[in-house]
């Protein structure tokens, strides 16, 4: 009996010391992969360096001018990620990656057609939820771009507007007086270089208030790495979950196109900030407790400065449990399940699926905005014409609306213009419709009103030559 007594004594410490053993695994920080490691990470931080083709990544690897990159990818995978289910711009494109869901549930459909993400849907916010609230994980969002992926609130986009509409009553006057037919761009305020005034707000409008830091303006890299290493600092004592984003390829493409030197500086820049997020999580001894996941939103055209057809994006990680590709939300799908989070439970359902396994067969079809979307956009055609009929002759024409498709549902007579009594016509009937995706449409680049603009099979435009940006 004794003896007996002694064996299941043993048997109880012997269970008691390899709990002991499982514990100090999980949060030891060992990455996880074929050698042994946490299930759970202390860290997870994402990067989106906006608008970097994967075809010039690939190049500036080749040609080792990414270093700190080429450091990621070597402790784990470099993979191809396409963009799918939307248009390629920024705003659809960082909806999907910080929820994980579609367009239709986020109602982020582009840059122009867009609404507040639903609460409880990103990444931070289920997080908060799956560790048992904000005090248990730290959620830090720095982004480089204040409109499209901002939180601003309804009023906030107001007041930029406002400035913005000024600066362009100011141009039109110059070119009514026949001073200059293009008069050169002005600086815009930051923040004002939205496309659209949302009486709900932009996309992260409804989740910026949960997280503890939400910084969106727009600013250069410099700016930009300098926070980074500020919110990661003051945090660096709890779990967090930090997405970084740079904005400096994006600008790049768009001012000098793909084929530009200028535009592989930028990304060489950001990749010396990695380095110096790399260094700062060795100094703190986070580099073994911390998984780093660097991506982009979308590509470029090729030798264009624009990204109307750009799915090639891409994603680098130390995580070695990605051994696939897939589509942008797939991403997030694998950052909640490295937490530990049950994605196949998650509601809304999320359309990702973790990095790893065989690859899912799916669609990578990119459908066009509805046009009824499009069409409950628009203000009333009062407001219409007091923003686009620049000269008040009583008619748009299709270079001051230059959005093929909107264009032609308003010209009733097909004789190439929009009266104010089509637009009444076409716009009363709308509302009467759908009151519920209430948006406001202004410009985005204000100076190149007469600039031609090319129109795509799908009806959008996304080039620096649209006054109205990406829709």
């Amino acid at each position: 009996m004794e003896k007996n007594r002694r064996s299941r004594k043993v048997q109880i410490q012997a269970l008691l010391k390899s709990a002991a053993v499982a514990a100090l695994l999980m949060n030891s920080g060992i990455l996880h992969g074929q050698t042994a490691g946490p299930l759970v990470p202390k860290d997870i931080i994402l990067i989106c360096w906006d608008g970097l083709d994967r075809s010039v990544l690939r190049e500036l690897l080749d040609k080792q001018k990414l270093p700190n990159l080429k450091s990621l990818i070597d402790e784990g995978s470099l993979q191809d990620i396409e963009v799918a289910g939307h248009v390629t711009v920024t705003k659809p494109s960082h909806a999907e990656m910080l929820t994980g869901l579609d367009t239709a549930t986020t109602g982020v459909y582009s840059n122009a057609v867009y609404r507040p993400i639903p609460e409880g849907c990103t990444i931070f916010e289920r997080l908060q939820s799956h560790f048992g609230g904000p005090q248990a994980i730290r959620t830090i969002f720095l982004a480089g771009k204040t409109a499209h992926v901002g939180g601003r609130s309804p009023e906030e986009i107001k007041q930029a507007m406002e400035r913005q509409q000024k600066q362009r009553q100011k141009l039109a006057a110059v070119a009514r007086r026949g001073q200059r037919a293009n008069p050169p761009s002005p600086r815009i305020a930051a923040g004002a270089d939205d496309t659209l005034f949302s009486r709900e707000g932009e996309p992260f409008y409804l989740t910026r208030k949960h997280l503890d830091v939400f910084d969106a303006i727009q600013r250069e890299a410099s700016a930009a790495g300098l926070l980074c290493l500020k919110y990661l600092d003051q945090y660096k004592a709890d779990r967090f979950f930090a997405f970084l984003h740079f904005s400096d390829p994006d600008h790049a493409g768009h001012r000098s196109g793909i084929d530009s030197q200028e535009y592989r500086q930028a990304a060489i820049e950001d990749d010396g900030w990695l380095g110096k997020i790399k260094e700062w999580l060795q100094r703190e001894n986070l580099s073994d407790k911390t998984l780093l996941y660097v991506t982009t939103d979308h590509g470029f055209d090729e030798h264009g400065s624009s990204h109307a057809d750009a799915p090639h994006a891409w994603l680098a990680t130390n995580d070695k449990k990605v051994t696939r590709g897939g589509i942008i939300a797939d991403i997030p799908a694998t950052i909640l399940e490295r937490y530990g989070v049950d994605v196949k439970s998650l509601e809304p359902k999320l359309i990702g699926i973790p990095l790893e396994g065989e690859a899912p067969q799916r669609s990578l079809a990119r459908p066009p905005i509805p046009v009824a979307k499009l069409l409950a956009s628009l203000p009333s055609a009062e407001e219409l014409f007091a923003l686009l009929d620049l000269n008040r002759d009583g008619k748009i024409t299709p270079d001051e609306f230059p959005r093929p498709r909107l264009f032609q549902r308003l010209d009733l007579n097909r004789d190439k213009t929009i009266t104010r009594e089509e637009a009444e016509k076409v716009l009363s009937k709308r509302a009467k419709k759908s009151p519920a995706y209430p948006l406001f449409l202004l410009p985005n680049e204000v100076a190149r009103l007469n600039a031609p603009v090319r129109p795509e099979e799908s009806g959008h435009f996304d080039s620096p030559a649209s006054p109205f940006g990406h829709v």
